[in-house]
């Protein structure tokens, strides 16, 4: 389970982040630094890779 804080009213929360299919291309997570998370045409979070 992740580590989670509030930091300027926004909840930062640090985790792991994997595909769900085996053969989706994981090299994607580390060529992106950034993306966005969206629910529908909502958005969700903002996910950096440290």
């Amino acid at each position: 389970m992740g580590k989670s804080t509030c930091t300027g009213g926004k909840i930062i929360s640090f985790g792991t982040v994997n595909f769900l299919m085996d053969n989706a291309p994981s090299e994607k997570l580390s060529q992106h630094k950034t993306f966005e998370i969206y629910e529908g045409p909502k958005k969700v979070a903002d996910v950096f890779i440290i």
